[in-house]
This record gives structure tokens, sequence and C-alpha cells, in this order.
């Protein structure tokens, strides 16, 4: 079984995705943008819980410290929500 992936399209910068989505811990991020950019994960609030850059076509975000529920994923100006058990 594969598991759910949230895919968008990022503005002059190419197309990303993550998975899993719920997940337990761990956001493995896809992109194919070269160049350096900037994400923010949001709560419910609007309050920004953590922030990173990502640098590689590949990357893993560790969400493990953020309490269950739904979050918001900012890159390149582009919003896409995901939980989190």
């Amino acid at each position: 079984i594969s598991p759910p992936f949230t895919t968008v399209t990022v503005r002059h910068s190419g197309h990303f995705r993550f998975y899993p989505n719920p997940s337990d811990g761990i956001i493995h991020l896809e992109t194919s943008c070269y160049d350096v950019s900037t994400y923010k994960i949001l709560n419910v609030m609007g309050q920004i819980m953590m922030t990173g850059s990502i640098d590689t076509e590949s990357d893993d975000i560790d969400v493990s410290s953020l309490p269950s529920g739904m979050y918001f994923l900012q890159l390149n100006g582009t919003t896409q929500k995901f939980v989190k058990r």
C-alpha cells in the first residue's frame, strides 16, 4: 500500500510533494526546485511553529515535536495542510 501523497504546484519554482499525510513524525519532502527554499509550518491559529530551508531535491522534516493536530506547510508562497498524529 502506498502512503498518501499531498502534491502542489509551486509558482515559478517547480513542483513538490510531501508524505505521509497524516504524519507520525517525519514528513518526506520532494521538490523539483534546485534553489534554496524556505518553509514554515504554522498551526491553525497562524502561529509559526517551525521554519527551515530545503536546498536539495529531497529532504525530511521532523515534526515529531509538534502536538497532534492540523498544520499548514508553506513553501515558496504555497500553503498545504497536513495532519500530525
